[in-house]
């Protein structure tokens, strides 16, 4: 877990696309946690992680 500014950022690693679209599908706008700020936003990674 990372911050950048005032908002957390997270990177998560998936063992497939599939899964990682599943994922992406199901989470993107739910609320963690007490949820002041609202929904939490999930985007693929503009280039690949380096293995």
């Amino acid at each position: 877990m990372l911050s950048k500014g005032l908002n957390p950022v997270c990177f998560v690693e998936y063992v497939d696309v599939h899964t990682a679209a599943y994922a992406k599908q199901f989470l993107h706008g739910k609320i963690i946690g007490t949820g002041e700020r609202g929904g939490i936003r999930i985007e693929f990674a503009k280039t690949k992680m380096c293995e």
